[in-house]
Order: structure tokens, then C-alpha cells, then sequence
């Protein structure tokens, strides 16, 4: 009887199996999707969430059901409900990945097959330059927030047969949207134009105070009045041009990531 309830108590206190897949990939290489599984795996085993399906494992039994891309889900929810059944998991961690210039869209959802909200999402835009170490900090910040919300539940009884499932991307829109992925490229490549050409205007604008700065000897200016007056002019109106198109980038950009990853 002390066995029975020691081994019973293993059982409830288990963490709930967990899996790894790519939802959605834009313009991204294979070995960068690659990392960032690689990243959230290593982050998931320092918060001790134990039982997380290797990759090969997860690999193995989707290929058995036919699905060679949970990429082709897209970030569709229903379709990962199915990609979970495949794979028998409690909690799926799904990970987007987009490029644009030279920025990366990201976002980290873990699922556990319910349709209220992810048990914990990161998401965000990242310059390419600083995304492997953002990539592990969001990977940390995922499986921190992930951690406290595990319910612990019993192995699930062996079946004699599992039944076929057959996993379907979503199906295409009949017309073009404004909504989804095909919006989100445009303005994301819109907001990193904007940034480049504030940076642009800035440089202008620092040019032209440089002149002015420089026509100064001894108290007295190289410039007439109305020249300095002119030139002072056009570069206070070159930063302020810079400062609205930096903000018009930002907005285009952020909005662009919100519909690439949304929904």
C-alpha cells in the first residue's frame, strides 16, 4: 500500500510533457529556426521543465502522420491543436519567425490545448544584430512565466490504437487581405525605408550645423546675417523632418509585426 501511494504521487507531480515546433516561418534560414528551438529548449530545461519531447522524437512521430512543415500551420491555432494531438503533448511551444531587412519578428507562445490564451507569450521586433542574445533572453523570460503555470497531471492510460490525424494548414483567403502576413511585409519594410531615411535627414541636418559652427573665427562668422539665418533654418528643419519620419518608421514597423504575428 506505501508503493502504491508513492507511485501514485510520482505520477501527479510529473510535469506535463511538452514539444517544440517552428508555427510560422517568413524569410527566415532553416538554421536560424534551428537556434531558436535549440534556445527555448535550453531555457526550458534551467526552469526544470523535465519532460520535453527531443526534437528527433518530435520529428519521428509527425512524420508519421504525414506532416513534413508544422511551418505550414502558419500560426493557425487549430491547426497546432492537431500538431498537439500528433505529438500526445500537454503543452506546445510554438514559435514564429519573420525577417524583414534587418530585423526579426518574433514570438514564443506556449499552448495547452485550450482556446483561452497562451499559458505564456513573448513577442516582440528585434535588429538582427543583437537577435541571438535577445533570442535567449525571450527563451528565459518564456520559460519563466511558463514554469508556475504548469499543472502537473497523471500520464495518460495507453490506447490500443491511436487514431489517424491529418493535420491541414489553413486554407488560403479567396481575395487578398489587408489583415495577416501579407500586410505585415509591406509595413515593416516601409518602417525600416522611414528609419533609414530619418537617418538620412539627421546627417543632412548635422552637415549644415557643422558649416555654421565651423564659419565661426574669433567671434565673427564667414556668413552674412541672412546666410547663417538661412543655413541655421534648414538644418533645424532637416532634424525636425528626421525626428517625424524616425516616428512614422516606428509606427509602421510596430504595426507591421503586430499583423505579421497576429492573430
Amino acid at each position: 500500500m506505501p508503493l502504491l501511494a508513492l507511485l501514485s504521487a510520482q505520477l501527479l507531480t510529473a510535469d506535463p510533457s511538452v514539444a517544440i515546433v517552428i508555427s510560422r516561418r517568413v524569410d527566415v534560414k532553416a538554421e536560424v529556426a534551428a537556434k531558436a528551438m535549440t534556445a527555448v529548449e535550453k531555457a526550458l530545461a534551467a526552469e526544470q521543465i523535465s519532460h520535453v519531447m527531443p526534437s528527433a522524437e518530435t520529428n519521428r512521430r509527425l512524420a508519421q502522420q504525414g506532416v513534413k512543415n508544422t511551418a505550414g500551420c502558419e500560426g493557425d491555432r487549430v491547426c497546432l491543436l492537431g500538431v498537439m494531438h500528433v505529438l500526445e503533448v500537454d503543452v506546445l511551444v510554438a514559435i514564429d519567425l519573420g525577417h524583414v531587412i534587418d530585423q526579426y519578428a518574433l514570438r514564443l507562445s506556449a499552448l495547452d490545448g485550450s482556446a483561452v490564451a497562451p499559458l505564456a507569450e513573448r513577442a516582440g521586433l528585434f535588429p538582427e544584430r543583437q537577435f541571438a542574445s535577445t533570442l535567449e533572453s525571450e527563451a528565459t523570460q518564456l520559460a519563466r512565466e511558463l514554469r508556475p503555470r504548469l499543472v502537473a497531471r497523471p500520464d495518460p492510460e495507453p490506447t490500443s490504437q491511436a487514431a489517424p490525424v491529418v493535420i491541414v494548414p489553413p486554407a488560403p483567403a479567396a481575395a487578398p487581405s489587408t489583415k495577416g502576413p501579407s500586410l505585415g511585409p509591406v509595413l515593416l519594410v516601409g518602417g525600416g525605408v522611414s528609419g533609414l531615411t530619418s537617418l538620412a535627414l539627421a546627417i543632412a541636418g548635422a552637415a549644415q550645423k557643422s558649416s555654421l559652427d565651423g564659419s565661426y573665427h574669433q567671434g565673427s562668422s564667414t556668413f552674412t546675417r541672412t546666410e547663417a539665418d538661412a543655413l541655421a533654418g534648414r538644418a533645424n528643419g532637416l532634424f525636425t523632418v528626421s525626428l517625424l519620419t524616425l516616428l512614422l518608421g516606428a509606427g509602421l514597423t510596430a504595426l507591421g509585426a503586430a499583423l505579421l504575428f497576429g492573430g
